[in-house]
């Protein structure tokens, strides 16, 4: 859990959020702690990826 955080695209505020939780596939432990305490976290969708619509 990262703890709250600004919900962002862009420069543009679209809300917050107070816990979220990301699962990793694969990372060291300083890899983990890195993402813990890091002040801006970015999800980039992958070229390529289909868009999953939730049910």
């Amino acid at each position: 859990i990262l703890g709250p955080r600004i919900i962002m695209t862009g420069s543009t505020v679209l809300g917050t959020a107070d816990n979220i939780s990301i699962e990793v596939a694969e990372a060291t432990t300083e890899e983990l702690e890195k993402l813990k305490s890091a002040h801006e976290i970015r999800l980039v969708k992958m070229l390529g990826e289909k868009e999953k619509v939730p049910v």
